[in-house]
């Protein structure tokens, strides 16, 4: 897919859907879970993909809506199984 072409798919160990918050003025990715209960405390910027790679390094992908995030993950399933 044309829109991972600079991500080296082949070397993701693990990928973790996560919500991207603010907290007072400090912006950091959650799980969804941890979101779920703690959302009254927290200001919503979007929805995140963590991509964990073997090298040690991450990278993180950012969408506006839930079906996106779902729709890259399925995405990166179908490259994978390639």
């Amino acid at each position: 897919m044309s829109k991972y072409k600079d991500i080296d798919l082949s070397n993701i160990i693990n990928i973790y859907p996560s919500i991207y918050i603010d907290h007072e003025g400090e912006r950091t990715t959650i799980s969804l879970e941890w979101y779920e209960e703690n959302k009254e405390s927290v200001s919503f910027v979007s929805f995140a993909l963590i991509l964990l790679f073997q090298d040690g390094s991450k990278k993180e992908l950012f969408f506006d809506t839930h079906q996106e995030l779902l729709q890259a993950m399925h995405d990166i399933a179908n490259i994978l199984k390639k």
